[in-house]
């Protein structure tokens, strides 16, 4: 189960929720969002499209005055054994917004994360999100381990800016590197 809860404590007329899930290889675990008692969507087992779609998404207008949105399995005993629910998070976008912020921090993440990743997803957000600015932070974690290779570092991080330009060409790019720690 996910929850989010609208921090003026209600949602306004007009705000759009998207979630954002896995379409990975076994089968998705089916869910449903909810307001309350009111069943908002409801997504279905699915798998990868043939054309290699892997970041799902559902698109959903809040009900005005809405306190939380949650979202929550939509089987029980009948959802195949293999079955996965992957959530990467949901965007929530206000009718009088300017600024869309979008966070994928992970504590302790390092350069390498991106490259154990073997599929588009990162490339699919991009491309969906189309944003005027992406940052990219890197460097705080990696500084201090002794076994750091600097070439490896440079070549992945160089790597990573590469595959993010491909992915959104138009869009401008903010690097930041590792504080100065002496």
């Amino acid at each position: 189960r996910m929850v989010l809860t609208f921090k003026d404590g209600v949602a306004r007329s007009g705000t759009q929720v998207t979630v954002l899930y896995e379409l990975g290889e076994r089968p998705l675990l089916p869910f449903k969002i909810v307001s309350g008692r009111q069943t908002l969507a409801t997504v279905g087992a699915k798998t990868p499209s043939e054309d290699g779609e892997r970041l799902g998404r559902v698109q959903l207008e809040v009900p005005e005055g809405a306190k939380t949105i949650e979202l929550r399995v939509a089987c029980t005993s009948d959802c195949p054994d293999d079955a996965l629910l992957r959530v990467y998070g949901m965007t929530v976008a206000h009718p009088e917004g300017r600024i869309a912020y979008d966070n994928f921090g992970v504590g302790g993440a390092t350069i390498i994360g991106p490259h154990k990743r073997s599929d588009e997803t990162l490339d699919q957000y991009l491309q969906w999100r189309s944003p005027d600015l992406w940052v990219l932070w890197y460097g705080a974690n990696s500084s201090p381990e002794p076994s750091l290779v600097i070439e490896s570092y440079h070549r992945r991080y160089r790597e990573l800016v590469m595959r993010m330009k491909k992915a959104s060409p138009q869009s401008s790019c903010l690097l930041i590197g590792p504080p100065d720690l002496a």
